[in-house]
């Protein structure tokens, strides 16, 4: 599994990708993307995210309307920030936060990629922080 899904890193940032995905899982995901040959498509959006960065079609402040919850984790960080308080402020003082109609902004030491299966108990707890009382 080394090198695979940056299993590495993600061993170093305090996860165990076989704790959260069985080999069963790990394996069959791996063979959709391999047989299928869907690996490209996948990750696509990852690319072009980059080369065509979105921009708003609208002057409307914030651009996204509506109430936003924004879950940061520890694996994700970019390169420097170290702690869940450097991202938080790393993101609220870019250029972006003020894009978004902030619900709440949270950052976890653990988890990566797949947030609902790595650390599903915090997962729920920010779902329900961003909206309780937008019932």
């Amino acid at each position: 599994m080394t090198g695979v899904l940056g299993h590495e890193r993600y061993a170093a940032a305090g996860c165990d990708v076989e704790r959260v995905f069985s080999k069963d899982d790990l394996l069959t995901h791996a063979t959709i993307y391999w047989a299928g040959e869907s690996i490209a498509s996948s990750i696509r959006t990852y690319a072009n995210n980059n080369r065509y960065p979105w921009t708003p079609s609208h002057g409307r402040w914030p651009v996204v309307e509506a109430p936003t919850g924004i879950t940061f984790v520890g694996y994700e960080n970019p390169p420097g920030v170290t702690t869940g308080e450097q991202r938080i402020r790393q993101f609220l003082e870019s250029d972006r936060a003020a894009w978004y109609n902030h619900a709440g902004v949270t950052c976890h030491d653990r988890g990566g990629h797949f947030i609902p299966w790595e650390i599903p108990q915090e997962w729920v707890s920010d779902l329900r922080r961003t909206f309780r009382g937008r019932r």
